[in-house]
Order: structure tokens, then sequence, then C-alpha cells
């Protein structure tokens, strides 16, 4: 009974209240954190180029832990001072507000009613409120429209306002102000994987004795590897897998590794995509975090250790797999060692494959995707019909 109550008290505060508060002519960017918000980067532009708008960034707790009564009322009274919301994951869908959706990253896994068709009615009933999304290109949007059930005229294809951190930062240089040390001439590998275990189901089958999920993992082989070559591993997790890392954190040797995490970003003042162009090599699994990359036209190395049962716990947009991943396949020590070699000597045999790939994703391949994106906000803001 107290759980009815309570849910229809959120009930009201979610739709009624905003009916009561006469909103400002205002913008406020809705961040989920530092890993690659593009909420947080269309702030950025807005503060430096668009004086004139009034703005705010908001830090939501909404989707870290649940919300007191109150800390509820004032995240949707906060929210509902603004004519204009941006968002970049569920909707917020609050009456008489103008919502616009960046999304939160590149569609590559399965997502929303493609991962999980029997929420087709609550993605329809949250997605369909949305005003504005925002795309990559015509193949993303077509995925996009097929995973939220939305209105395609309703996207726009901008690009990833966080992406024009790829051209416009210099993450070597703030990589370096975080470490507090001078990396010289290394060769920086980043890895970055997709979560595993951050939700209700375990998804895959990774190994986590180590960090890349290797059934043999040799430390004093890959450290020897690392400082032999003059390699700085920086490995960046999932957020909601990041509390599974002390149980292998001792594996390398900090000396040649950094592991960055939301914390260490937040106290920086960075966001992750304000360091992702320090990487010489990038390193993942099934993140989408290599469709951004691309457009940096760097090596990319691919570790699907467990394929199969990533395939079948939560599946792909693409298949098959192999071919929609433009670099190599490894699966054990050796083969990460080997392929990172073959690149130090300057063998690129999927350059080729990777520019295909980014004329794929991609409609837009510079550094203009948050000016395009504030063009349609400010529209939205100014006018009193929808754009």
């Amino acid at each position: 009974m107290f759980g009815f109550i309570k849910k229809y008290i959120f009930w009201i505060i979610r739709y009624i209240l905003p009916l009561l508060i006469f909103p400002k002519k205002k913008i406020i960017f809705i961040s989920n954190g530092p890993s690659g918000c593009n909420s947080y980067a269309l702030f950025k532009y807005f503060k430096k180029n668009e004086s004139e708008v009034a703005i705010e960034l908001y830090h939501d707790e909404w989707k870290r832990r649940p919300l007191t009564l109150f800390e509820y009322f004032r995240r949707i009274y906060t929210l509902s001072l603004a004519k204009v919301l941006v968002t970049t994951h569920g909707p917020i869908s609050l009456p008489n507000r103008v919502e616009l959706n960046t999304w939160h990253g590149p569609l590559f896994k399965s997502v929303r009613i493609m991962e999980n068709p029997s929420i087709k009615t609550q993605i329809n009933s949250n997605f369909r409120k949305v005003d504005k999304i925002l795309s990559y290109s015509q193949l993303y949007l077509s995925l996009l429209v097929a995973c939220t059930m939305t209105n395609p005229y309703r996207h726009k294809i901008t690009g990833a306002p966080r992406n024009d951190f790829l051209f416009d930062s210099n993450g070597r240089s703030n990589l370096e102000k975080i470490l507090g040390k001078n990396l010289e001439k290394k060769t920086i590998l980043m890895f970055v994987p997709t979560f595993r275990k951050g939700y209700s189901k375990i998804q895959g089958s990774k190994n986590f004795n180590n960090l890349f999920g290797f059934k043999n993992f040799q430390s004093e082989s890959f450290n020897s590897f690392l400082k032999e070559n003059n390699l700085f591993l920086v490995y960046k997790l999932h957020p909601n897998e990041e509390k599974y890392f002390n149980d292998y954190k001792d594996l390398i040797d900090p000396k040649f590794s950094y592991h960055l995490n939301n914390q260490v970003l937040s106290d920086n003042k960075f966001d992750f995509y304000e360091i992702l162009n320090c990487a010489d090599i990038l390193i993942t699994d099934y993140s989408g975090i290599f469709i951004d990359y691309l457009l940096l036209n760097r090596p990319i190395i691919f570790n699907p250790t467990d394929l199969g049962d990533y395939e079948r716990t939560r599946g792909f947009l693409y298949t098959p797999y192999n071919q929609w991943t433009p670099g190599p396949k490894i699966e054990t020590q050796e083969g990460l060692i080997n392929e990172v070699k073959d690149i130090l000597k300057g063998e690129d045999p999927f350059a080729n494959q990777r520019q295909l790939s980014k004329n794929i994703w991609h409609q837009y391949t510079d550094n203009k995707s948050s000016f395009r994106s504030a063009q349609i906000l400010k529209e939205l803001l100014y006018k009193n019909k929808k754009i």
C-alpha cells in the first residue's frame, strides 16, 4: 500500500508540478556523468559561443541511485524552470516543456525495443513526447527510429556534439594534467570495453580474472611488453562496472598504465571525450565507442573473447560482427601483443575498411556537430511552435 502511495506522489510531482510553474526562456542541459556526455559538450559550446542564451548544466543523479521524495521534488522543480531540456539517456517528458534528446552513444549493440520487445509500450510512451532527437547519419537515424518507435521526422542529422572534442581537445595534454607527469613519446593504448555486470543480467561470459577477459593472462609478460615498447595503457571501464575493477587492479603495473574513471574525470573537470584523442590505438570489444573513434582514422583492435555468448545474451544491431568491426580480432594475450607490435611497425591493413565504415556511420566528419545542434536548440527555444 505504501509503495502505491509513494508511486502516486511521484507521478503527481512529475506531471502536475510542471503545470504550476511558468518556465523561463532557458535551456537546461542534463548531464548523466563524464563518460562522453553530449549534453555537457553542448553546454560548453553554448557557454563559449552563445552568451546571450540563458543556460544551466544539471548533474542528474536519477540514473545512479534512488532519490528521496524531497530530492525528486527538487529535481522536477529545477528542471521545470526551463523551457527547453536537453537529455542524453531516457526522456524526461515533462508537460509543457520542449525536449531535445542527444542519445548517449553510437548504436552498435541491441538497445531498447530491439533488445527487449516486451518494453514496446513503455518506450513508445516515453519517446513520443520528445520533440527532437539528434542523429549521426541516415543509417543511424533509421536504427534509432526502430529502437525507440519515434517519428523519423523528429530526428535531425547533426553528428554527436561530444565528437567535436575529438577534433578540438588536446587529449594527451589533458591526460598528463590528470597524471601529473609527462608521457614523453610514449604510444598510448586505450582500452574501453562495454559493460557486462552493470544491470539486471550478466551479458556474455567474460572472464573477470583479468582486464581483457583472456583465459590466460601473464601479468609479468604483459608489463614487460608495455615497458619494452614504450607503451602506456589507459583503461576506461563502463561506470556500472568500475566496482569490479578491484578484482584485477594489481595485475598491470601502474608505472605503465592508468585506470581512468568517472570520479577522476569529475575531479579534474574533464569529459572522457576530452581525453579520448590521446589514444594512438583503441582496444575494445563490443562498445560502440569505436564508431566515434573512426573520425580520428587510427588503428582499432577488437577483443571479442565471448562473442557467441554476448550475441545470445545481448545481441547486435549490425551482423555479422566480424564484417562490421574494422580491425583485427584477438582473443589471447599473445594475439594482442602481436597486433600492437605490427601497428608499431607501421602496418595498417584495415585502413580502407575504417574509411568505408566511417562513411557509412558518419554523415559529418568535422568539428561542427555542436554548431548544427545549437541551431536546432535555438529554434526550439525562441519559437512558440515546435520545429
